[in-house]
């Protein structure tokens, strides 16, 4: 679901990365006069740097001592080669373990830059028919981008965000790899933090702590302001002729209270008369991203890192007794990751979960805010199992399992 990254590496130990055998640096030359010098996008100069490249990673050291790395995750898991498959939880934390071991680099030191989220689905069409029904994204319109290692894909570009669809098989294909069915990769590229920071994400390991399941509502959000004309709608409606062509909507955009009114009336044709195309585009992208999480998804054996066997965990809640391995290793309770994992794959357990730890207020509720609510319970539950411990066993009186005991 972690793909491109940008970060800075906060306190790098440069020189253990320039004597690292995975990396080879080498510096940027101007061909005219032979100074080693970089320059922005800008013209503006920005310094020496060296260089190097590994399993699709870009590291950067600049004179001025700051490090950046850059590249995608998904790709490195991939030793550097495409990100058209399935890249999970447990992949990422492969990924940043490797890291770690090999360039001395935490989660906690990368201060991100830059951010991709996506997921990669098999949609209910065509892909590349689906991306050219896709008209808008909230009010700004999608358009076709050619970039050489990306290929063909539309893209919605906000202030702070940017948000991409592409035809992640067709780009693939054309650089040789059989793949025998249709993908279509959504994704939103953060270029400014701000969206992220109320989350209290700056650094990668802050990710990690709010948690990925998480990037599964900002996924759908973001595709529920996708503007897509349903082209399997059946209606003698007249307004479809106008509905199908993209520039009626984008010269809309500028007449809000119109735009709203007939978008709304493109949802209730296509509620009525299609195959919701749309609708099963977010389902998609819901479970592929709660699988990604709850380790739902096989992963390829022919792109794990390394041959470390996993560790097994005997790893329960410590109020439910319910195994809990799918979460961080450091977890002691059900969470959120847990919660979904039980709903998907064991749904009369996260049943009998519902009934102890969901109030009847909470019944009718959306899914995301029963499993905060089922989370915050348990967290209570232990809370006041903690509380009344206490007030059996006051910490400063002796009992008989007391270390002060006979001391």
């Amino acid at each position: 679901m972690i793909d491109f990254i940008k970060v800075m590496v906060q306190n790098a130990d440069i020189s253990k990365l320039k004597n690292s055998r995975h990396l080879n640096f080498f510096g940027e030359v101007n061909l005219d006069t032979g100074e080693v010098k970089n320059f922005g996008k800008d013209g503006m100069y920005r310094g020496t740097r060296e260089l190097a490249t590994y399993q699709g990673l870009k590291f950067a050291i600049y004179s001025s001592g700051r490090v950046f790395i850059s590249g995608s995750l998904h790709k490195y898991w991939n030793k550097g080669e495409h990100n058209f498959n399935d890249f999970n939880f447990s992949a990422l934390n492969d990924v940043l373990n490797d890291i770690e071991q090999k360039f001395g680099i935490t989660p906690k030191q990368m201060k991100i830059n830059a951010l991709e989220i996506g997921v990669n689905i098999r949609p209910p069409s065509k892909t590349v028919k689906i991306l050219k029904h896709c008209f808008l994204h909230s009010t700004k319109e999608f358009k076709w981008i050619a970039v050489r290692d990306e290929g063909r894909y539309i893209q919605a570009k906000h202030w702070q965000y940017v948000v991409k669809i592409y035809d992640k098989a067709r780009h693939y294909r054309s650089k040789g790899y059989r793949i025998d069915h249709e993908i279509l990769r959504f994704e939103i590229k953060y270029l400014k933090l701000e969206k992220l920071k109320k989350y209290g994400i700056q650094t990668v390991q802050d990710l990690l702590d709010f948690g990925v399941i998480n990037c599964v509502p900002l996924l759908l959000d973001e595709w529920k302001k996708v503007l897509l004309y349903d082209f399997t709608i059946k209606s003698n409606c007249v307004s479809l002729q106008k509905y199908c062509n993209p520039n009626y909507w984008r010269d809309l955009t500028t007449r809000r209270s119109a735009f709203n009114k007939h978008r709304a009336k493109l949802l209730d044709l296509t509620s009525r008369f299609s195959e919701k195309i749309h609708l099963k585009i977010r389902n998609e992208i819901k479970q592929k991203g709660y699988d990604l999480v709850a380790g739902g998804v096989q992963i390829d054996p022919l792109y794990i890192l390394s041959k470390r066997v996993p560790q097994k965990y005997d790893h329960c809640c410590a109020v439910t007794s319910l195994n809990i391995s799918m979460q961080k290793s450091e977890s002691r309770l059900l969470s959120h990751t847990g919660l979904y994992f039980y709903m998907k794959h064991h749904p009369k357990i996260f049943e009998d979960l519902k009934r102890k730890y969901l109030s009847t207020y909470w019944e009718g509720a959306e899914l995301k805010k029963q499993i905060e609510e089922m989370a915050h319970n348990i967290r209570n539950r232990k809370n006041n199992l903690r509380l009344k411990q206490r007030k059996l066993y006051p910490p400063n009186q002796y009992n008989l399992f007391s270390l002060g005991w006979g001391a």
